[in-house]
């Protein structure tokens, strides 16, 4: 019989893709590991078409949003073998006000954006003097912690066959919602409904959307879904389409030099 893998989707150049077989993954307390059914395409896009990365990814390990089912739960777990889940990226620390708040793992105060984004290095992936010779994959909040504090070999990343996710990023799906469905939750329906609500936006209001892509087709989503009317400035023909079946009330060419007028009446 032979040994359990895991198989990963790599992008060893730009345009192209490579399955890799890797070790199984390993869980601890606090973490689950999950079959996934759907990884969405996110900033992954600018990798295959450019081969630019950030601060929590390299060729060998990509993805970062995914719905699918735990097959592995450790002691304790408020989970069980068969939830059918939404796996939230990255690895916050859960303490730090922005956690507390649940204002968004993105912003976690435990991962050092000062060193990341502070020009100190030209490799993105180049070991850091001011994370004490740490390569920059492995600061708190990235996904390579998660495998680092699970002791495992393959799992972190979003495209992954199975997947170790942090119990505090995991959220049940009801049964009757496809994964399809879910799986707009976390970086476009998810990222977008946050703000709207924060901004208190409600039934009557008039919401303006620009620059749609799946972001965009989020904040429609939302907004519509709190009852708010939506302009869109848009000029793909295709997403306009889209825009529309979604239920965006107006549409207006950007390139027209009198948007803004038309955005006001």
């Amino acid at each position: 019989m032979s040994e359990k893998v895991n198989t990963v989707l790599t992008i060893p150049a730009p345009g192209e893709v490579k399955l890799k077989d890797r070790p199984y993954p390993k869980i601890v307390p606090d973490y689950v590991l999950v079959q996934v059914e759907i990884a969405p395409v996110c900033i992954e896009h600018q990798v295959y078409r450019d081969f630019t990365f950030e601060w929590h990814s390299d060729a060998e390990n990509q993805g970062h949003e995914g719905v699918g089912t735990i097959i592995e739960v450790a002691d304790g777990s408020r989970f069980k073998v068969g939830d059918r889940v939404i796996i939230y990226q990255g690895n916050p620390c859960g303490e730090c006000f922005v956690c507390k708040e649940e204002l968004s793992p993105t912003h976690c105060l435990s991962i050092p954006y000062e060193v990341l984004q502070g020009g100190a290095y030209d490799d993105p992936h180049a070991i850091l003097e001011e994370l004490g010779g740490g390569d920059a994959m492995s600061v708190p909040g990235g996904l390579k912690a998660i495998e680092i504090a699970c002791g495992s070999e393959s799992g972190g990343f979003g495209f992954s066959k199975y997947r170790i996710a942090p119990e505090m990023m995991v959220q049940k799906i009801p049964d009757e919602l496809p994964f399809k469905y879910a799986a707009a939750a976390n970086c476009s329906c998810g990222c977008t409904f946050s703000p709207l609500t924060e901004h208190g936006v409600k039934a009557g209001d008039w919401v303006l959307a620009a620059g749609i892509g799946f972001i965009g087709f989020g904040v429609i989503i939302g907004a519509k879904y709190l009852g708010a009317k939506v302009i869109v400035l848009g000029r793909n023909e295709f997403r306009m389409d889209l825009s529309r079946q979604l239920g965006a009330d107006h549409i207006i060419d950007p390139d027209d030099p009198t948007w803004l007028e038309q955005s006001h009446t």
